[in-house]
């Protein structure tokens, strides 16, 4: 999809693409607004776990340091202000500071598995790893149990279409995103699954809203372009991002579990438009509708790729909203699905009296412009 239509709106834009004609307004509304709620809510959660790492650092070194949740929560605000910084003055210096970042990201790898490797405990046998499942939510199957626990590495690797919402800023996007999506899934997987092995065999011995000014949706949380723009850059767009995750920092001086809920909300909102606009390519291949050229394409597999990422896509959101425990106390349940379902009340009630008369997608305005 990214192939054929290389664009910053990512999934919503997808939607109005390859949807029904009599339901493309609707779908990419709402997915429109499961996007931002993505989007808002990963920032924070982003934020707030650099704060989290950065206390875990001071604790390791200072043994007197009492661990304080308003302490988190005042990182997490200060990461916030230099992330907007960033993005705003300072965004000439991105391209170092990106090119840095993966520079540090492959060198901890490797300063974390050379050390495990040589220097770690006596590895246990593979059969540990491979063969032994663990029930500790106390569920009535270990295999729910394990199906709950996926959510984990699917968190791990959620999120690979961050850079479908800068393909307006490349040179032949249809060609270079993809392989660029595919080069992050296998050289992150890659690493984690090493880890993996290194880690879990020695344990048991011994972690864009800027399409949203140009299309109209969602109305209420959509900021004004124009003036507020610093060097071509949406500085109102970064700025209410940065309030938000702002914000949603503060709740975690009142509960470290309430915002880690409120935050967790965003992957079953990503894996919902991740599901739409694939069952949306499905159903255009079912029906025989001709797609867009790509540069990218997945040929007569095409369809057989899209209803197994269908199925899994579902089962993970299903996922998303259990909680870790099969009798969790009202502070240790997943509250994920009231907001999640509160998100989508809010977008319907403004959609079917009002939405619906103005809001037309992103693919007829686009087709206007043309």
């Amino acid at each position: 999809m990214v192939s054929m239509a290389p664009t910053a709106g990512g999934q919503y834009h997808w939607i109005s693409e390859f949807a029904p004609e009599s339901a493309q307004k609707f779908l990419s509304y709402t997915m429109g607004w499961l996007s931002v709620l993505a989007w808002q809510s990963s920032t924070a959660a982003g934020c707030f776990l650099a704060a989290t790492e950065f206390q875990g650092v001071v604790v390791l070194n200072y043994p007197d340091y009492v661990f304080q949740n308003w302490h988190g929560t005042l990182i997490a605000i200060l990461i916030v202000i230099l992330l907007v910084v960033l993005n705003t003055i300072g965004v000439r210096l991105l391209p170092w500071l990106e090119t840095c970042a993966f520079v540090l990201h492959m060198a901890g790898f490797f300063a974390f598995i050379i050390p495990v490797w040589f220097m770690g405990p006596k590895p246990s046998p593979s059969t540990d790893v491979f063969t032994q499942f663990t029930n500790q939510g106390g569920w009535h199957s270990t295999g729910l149990s394990v199906l709950i626990g996926m959510i984990t590495p699917v968190t791990a690797l959620i999120g690979s279409n961050s850079a479908v919402h800068l393909s307006e800023e490349l040179r032949n996007a249809s060609k270079s995103l993809p392989r660029v999506m595919m080069a992050t899934i296998v050289l992150n997987g890659g690493l984690g699954f090493v880890t993996m092995l290194q880690h879990g065999d020695r344990v048991p011995a011994a972690l864009r809203l800027r399409a949203g000014q140009r299309d109209p949706l969602p109305p209420r949380l959509r900021p004004r372009a124009g003036p507020g723009r610093v060097r071509e850059i949406p500085a109102n767009a970064v700025l209410f991002t940065g309030a938000v995750s702002s914000l949603l920092s503060v709740i975690n001086v009142g509960s470290t579990i309430a915002y880690n809920q409120l935050t967790s909300m965003g992957i079953a909102a990503l894996l919902s438009s991740y599901l739409v606009s694939t069952s949306c390519m499905a159903l255009r291949r079912v029906r025989g509708r001709p797609l867009l050229p790509a540069h990218f394409t997945l040929g007569r597999a095409g369809l057989v790729i899209n209803l197994v990422a269908m199925g899994f896509l579902l089962l993970a959101l299903i996922m998303s909203f259990f909680p870790p425990l099969a009798r969790p106390a009202p502070d240790t349940m997943n509250w994920a699905i009231l907001v999640y379902s509160g998100v989508v009340a809010a977008s319907l009630a403004y959609y079917i009296p009002v939405g619906r008369h103005h809001y037309k997608g992103p693919v007829v305005y686009v087709r206007q412009e043309v």
